[in-house]
């Protein structure tokens, strides 16, 4: 949740419209491939851990953290504004600090987690920084119907599109030795909690009543 005492800021989230024809193909649209995503940027980030919990049976919500380097708030809204582009790769090369081959998409495992909930949190701190910020990102434009969809067949791949906006506060007090990045879906879909419930029921051999 947002700091209740605190004045948010606001910003909106544009995509292309390449990739978010990827994601509505249904690339990304299995719990799966989103936690795949948002590990990738983990391991991009540099983390040793990444912890994945939820709350069985009812999987209602999702939480997703890693030790990484973090990000500050001025990166995180980078990273917003060019969804789906290579500029971390521009920027900083195709490797981490510590060597390791970027594989990771920027923003690909924000929109990914779309197809999980409508809203989530991102919170994050970044070593050496005595403060962290924490982010309500919105993506309901994002979840269109097929027509909508379809209609947007019509723009270029460049052309962008509003998927949804995110409200923020920044300067919030943290540990100067903390590096992380959390992400929370409160809510996450029915269709979703059907199929990771499903999964779970087939694994252990267990029959549906």
């Amino acid at each position: 949740m947002l700091p209740e005492d605190r004045i948010p800021n606001y910003t909106p989230i544009f995509a292309a419209q390449k990739i978010i024809a990827d994601i509505s193909s249904g690339l990304y649209r299995s719990p799966a491939a989103a936690i795949k995503e948002l590990v990738a940027n983990a391991y991009d980030a540099d983390a040793e851990e990444v912890s994945i919990t939820t709350d069985p049976p009812y999987f209602k919500a999702l939480v997703v953290r890693d030790n990484g380097i973090g990000m500050s708030i001025d990166k995180f809204l980078d990273v917003i504004q060019h969804i789906g582009g290579s500029k971390k790769r521009i920027v900083g090369g195709d490797t981490t600090p510590k060597g390791r081959k970027l594989i990771g998409r920027i923003g690909i495992g924000i929109l990914a987690v779309a197809q999980m909930g409508f809203r989530f949190y991102v919170s994050s701190s970044v070593k050496g920084e005595s403060y962290r910020f924490i982010a309500e990102v919105n993506l309901e434009p994002f979840h269109r119907d097929d027509a909508a969809l379809q209609s947007m067949g019509k723009l270029r791949e460049d052309d962008k599109v509003q998927v949804g906006a995110v409200t923020y506060v920044k300067d919030i007090p943290e540990d100067e030795d903390a590096h992380f990045t959390v992400i929370t879906i409160p809510d996450v879909k029915k269709g979703i909690i059907s199929e990771m419930t499903g999964t779970v029921r087939k694994v252990i051999g267990a029959e549906e009543n």
